[in-house]
């Protein structure tokens, strides 16, 4: 889902979200506001900061979001929402939860191909149709 937003919101909310004088890597000199949105942004990152984002998430895949019971329903992590948990209510929104992550990474998918066929992000595409 995070990756959905990730694709389109960046044109949109760019200059008001990221200041001009904030740095991705002060030794390269490479500024946020250098890296180009959509799938671009890739090939500017440079490898240690790739690295890092994997380490990052690696980190929290491997020990921060254990699940502990291997009967529970995946992604259930034993917390609940806000620290409530109800067993049958909890269940139905996690798998509420699934369906709409799978029509998110569908939706993923579309902007992908869709920036690969055209050469434009989610932004440029969609503002050239709509007025």
């Amino acid at each position: 889902m995070l990756a959905t937003l990730g694709m389109a919101l960046p044109d949109f909310f760019r200059s008001s979200l990221v200041p001009s004088d904030v740095y991705l890597s002060r030794s390269l000199e490479l500024r946020f506001e250098d890296v180009p949105c959509g799938l671009h942004a890739i090939a500017a990152v440079p490898r240690e900061g790739w690295l890092q984002i994997i380490l990052a998430i690696g980190f929290v895949d491997l020990f921060v979001l254990v699940q502990e019971d291997i009967n529970d329903m995946p992604g259930d992590y034993g917390v609940g929402y806000l620290g409530l948990r109800y067993k049958a209510r909890h269940e139905s929104e996690l798998e509420a939860e699934i369906e709409v992550g799978r029509i998110a990474m569908v939706a993923f998918v579309v902007q992908v191909v869709q920036e690969v066929w055209t050469g434009e992000t989610v932004a440029e595409f969609w503002s050239s149709i709509v007025p």
